[in-house]
């Protein structure tokens, strides 16, 4: 199993996927982590 991740590992930065994958989860990320107004305790 380690082999065939290591194998899907080195072939997707070739495809491009994971720059579009990365720049989609980061945008994700940013939104989530806005400030958001919580109740004062």
């Amino acid at each position: 199993m380690r082999g065939q991740l290591a194998k899907k590992m080195t072939e997707l930065p070739a495809s491009g996927l994971t720059e579009a994958a990365l720049q989609r989860n980061l945008e994700r990320w940013k939104a989530q982590s806005q400030p958001v107004s919580a109740p004062k305790p």
